[in-house]
């Protein structure tokens, strides 16, 4: 069957749908888990990225668990790696 420019344009069901997942976890992700992410991935403690967000360690540490597990990361080496691949550090 011959293919036209329409169709080779449009994305394959699959990449639509992955595209559109990653497109909405970079938009549920509030900015300052964002930004806590990429301090952490450039090798910040978790009190250091407290103070830079302005509130206190146990508020981060309860901030930062609700965050990995709505990725599904067990780990904070496994949220970074997630974070990458969801391009959320960029």
């Amino acid at each position: 069957m011959p293919s036209n420019d329409v169709d080779d344009r449009l994305p394959r069901v699959g990449e639509s749908v992955g595209t559109l997942m990653r497109a909405t976890q970079i938009l549920l992700i509030a900015p300052s888990d964002r930004e806590a992410l990429r301090l952490l991935a450039a090798g910040h403690s978790k009190d250091v990225v407290a103070v830079g967000l302005g509130i206190s360690t146990r508020e981060m540490e309860t901030q930062l668990a609700e965050l990995f597990a709505a990725m599904g990361a067990a780990t904070q080496a496994e949220a970074i790696v997630a974070a990458q691949r969801r391009g959320l550090l960029a």
